[in-house]
């Protein structure tokens, strides 16, 4: 069974148009416009890029090999959480493989510098350099991994696994089989949204900090999280919010465990509104 993997990456400074451009990402064209509430139908993936770019979803964004359905029901569930975080900024959506991509081709002149200290460049003791440089800076999609949030400058945002991004009825099969063996949290509908909702929820822990605040830490040493919520959701405290977000924001009955994640979270948002909190995660 497939298994939903949250990663982490910094990826370095902020990445220049001119390159984001070669690389066939979408990027802004024209002035931002507002974030708008209601995604429409695309016909192709690059249509879904740069509608998300255009509308303020990301900085950049590329969903290349996705099926288009999923790419709107992706950056739905991204526009609905942000609306509820005025805070919450990213810079990319799209496919973890493009944005892993794009930020190796952004450090690769680093890393071709780092690896001439040894090496002479052309040589393959140097291009084995440059290549184990990278990988170990940006480490590749796991096979399992469904979809991930990337933290740090540069590139941070939420990007889904492409293999699973093919088509919208593998897709929603799979979150209903891992829903109804207890792997995941619930919903009302297994669904795109789940997915991204769970990913969303790291983006939010990530801006506030959220797995070092009490009470979190209490929650999670206080209940049965696996029963109370999902197996994957008892591995650490980042996952317990995670989950307890998607379920809060998914369900129409949300269990009490994911009721207190969501409520808490809530007031964590207040705070921020009320301190004027515009961090970007």
């Amino acid at each position: 069974m497939q298994r939903l993997k949250s990663l982490s990456v910094t990826a370095g400074s902020f990445p220049c148009r001119r390159l984001a451009e070669l690389e066939g990402l979408a990027v802004p064209s024209k002035p931002r416009k507002s974030l708008v509430k209601t995604v429409p139908k695309f016909k192709t993936h690059r249509e879904a890029s740069a509608w998300a770019v255009d509308n303020n979803v990301a900085q950049y964004s590329s969903f290349k090999g996705v099926d288009p359905a999923i790419a709107r029901d992706w950056i739905q569930g991204a526009i609905d959480t942000k609306a509820r975080v005025p805070g919450l900024k990213m810079d990319f959506i799209g496919t973890a493989q493009e944005r892993n991509r794009y930020v190796k081709d952004m450090m690769r002149p680093k890393a071709e510098e780092w690896a001439s200290r040894f090496y002479e460049p052309g040589t393959k003791s140097h291009a084995r350099m440059v290549s184990r440089y990278l990988r170990k800076l940006v480490p590749p999609m796991r096979p399992r991994d469904v979809a991930v949030s990337f933290g740090g400058p540069g590139m941070g945002g939420v990007g889904i696994n492409a293999k699973f991004g093919k088509r919208i009825e593998d897709f929603t099969d799979m979150v209903r089989r891992n829903m109804e063996s207890g792997w995941w949290s619930r919903s009302d509908k297994p669904t795109v949204a789940h997915i991204i909702s769970h990913e969303m929820g790291h983006e939010i822990d990530r801006l506030f900090d959220l797995r070092k605040d009490r009470r979190f830490i209490d929650l999670y040493r206080s209940h049965d999280v696996m029963r109370e919520l999902s197996e994957y959701g008892s591995r650490s405290i980042a996952e317990m919010i995670a989950e307890g977000w998607a379920e809060y924001t998914g369900s129409s009955k949300p269990r009490p465990l994911a009721t207190q994640i969501g409520k808490i979270i809530e007031e964590a948002i207040s705070e921020s509104e009320r301190f004027g909190k515009t961090t970007s995660a």
